[in-house]
């Protein structure tokens, strides 16, 4: 059953990571300039949207997990809802592009907690990612000498969920 278990955490985390990876890679890369209605005028990136299509697939192999796995079924449930929510706030009030949005419920809805043979399972993973993002993302703000980190014309964060997810697997 262990090897079950191990080959499922597997199959949702090494896909996860490879397309956070792309998308993070995309937002850096590939920019647009785009007004954003008070006059001023920024750069920001773009992903595709065929990157988001992994996101029913996660869905699908963290149902699965959770059915040999019965008893974390309301923690991922919370733990599903409680990120998506946050996602979509962040994204409504503009503390987010859809980009991040996207990438940080795709992570809510693939892997709910941390895998089981972290030392912090079961703690809700998308919040430990999103703890380690802002951390990384207020410290390199500040580095830059920027007046407000979490300025979208300053910082990209789709990256620091990317590095979120990998130091957050390392805990």
């Amino acid at each position: 059953m262990v090897s079950a278990l191990l080959i499922l955490e597997v199959a949702r985390f090494a896909p996860l990571l490879i397309l956070l990876a792309v998308a993070a890679y995309q937002d850096l890369t590939k920019t647009v300039t785009v007004e954003d209605g008070k006059g001023g005028v920024f750069k920001c990136g773009e992903v595709s949207n065929k990157l988001w299509l992994y996101t029913p697939i996660g869905l699908a192999l963290t149902v699965l997990q959770l059915y040999f796995f019965a008893p974390l079924t309301v923690l991922s449930v919370l733990s599903v809802g409680m990120s998506c929510l946050a996602a979509i706030v962040l994204f409504v009030f503009r503390g987010w592009g859809g980009a991040d949005a996207k990438a940080f419920m795709m992570i809510a809805v693939s892997m709910p907690l941390m895998p089981f043979w972290s030392g912090l399972f079961p703690v809700p993973l998308p919040f430990t990612v999103l703890f380690v993002s802002c951390l990384g993302a207020v410290v390199y703000g500040l580095l830059q000498r920027s007046t407000v980190p979490f300025a979208r014309r300053r910082v990209r964060f789709l990256p620091f969920i990317f590095a979120g997810l990998v130091v957050a697997f390392l805990i």
